[in-house]
């Protein structure tokens, strides 16, 4: 953790119907960054080029699938229901018998067009993160060609953390990704539902989630 320098002159941020906060500038402070310089530099670099299109969603599900052996499952209204609620827009499943992933989506983002691309795309990513960020706990995914496959850890054990950290961080994961795109995603209300107080932000990963933003991010192909 940074400490302050003796004598730094903070800055004061007021929060509508909530506390005043001190912040002070980064070179006010000495000890460890906390999140790598390498990491941070990612998000100078916005890609505000990039618009969000179907292809974009598609190919980022065969990145997943093909690269990571976690498919998208396209299910009905019946069965959806079963596994989840319909008032879910997805979710991502871990089958211990046999260590399988897979995500599924609201049967209403059966067909993706650019009117729903946005939700669709919001939710893909959100799931994605739940996985990647190893909110389901590990997994081991195959490389290398033909009979030269070799099982490689693609998330590491983070299944212990509550439920509210979790969803925040899938959430800002998809909030990251969306401001690359240049777009604003409307993730405020989401997060506030899991927010009761300041040990779930304290509790959040921001290096990790900034990388697995990142990976997601280029999967955009």
């Amino acid at each position: 953790r940074r400490t302050i320098r003796p004598g730094a002159i903070p800055m004061v941020i007021l929060f509508p119907f909530g506390p005043v906060k001190l912040v002070y500038d980064f070179k006010d402070t000495e000890g460890d960054a906390g999140v790598d310089e390498n990491t941070c530099m990612t998000w100078w670099k916005e890609e505000r080029s990039n618009i969000l299109s179907v292809e974009i969603f598609d190919r980022t599900i065969r990145h997943i699938d093909t690269k990571y052996q976690i498919p998208l499952v396209h299910k009905g209204a019946r069965e959806y229901l079963e596994d989840n609620s319909l008032s879910t827009g997805g979710y991502a499943a871990k089958y211990f018998s046999d260590g399988r992933f897979e995500i599924s989506l609201h049967p209403k983002y059966r067909e993706v067009t650019n009117s729903n691309i946005d939700e669709a795309y919001g939710t893909l990513v959100h799931e994605i993160g739940h996985i990647l960020l190893g909110h389901l706990g590990p997994k081991k995914y195959s490389v290398g060609r033909g009979d030269k496959m070799e099982p490689k850890d693609l998330c590491p054990d983070r299944s212990h953390i509550r439920r509210s950290v979790a969803e925040l961080e899938a959430e800002l994961t998809a909030w990251l990704v969306f401001s690359r795109f240049g777009i604003e995603k409307k993730s405020v209300d989401y997060m506030a539902t899991w927010l009761s107080d300041d040990k779930e932000w304290q509790q959040v990963d921001i290096s990790r989630t900034l990388r697995i933003a990142n990976t997601i991010f280029e999967m955009r192909g």
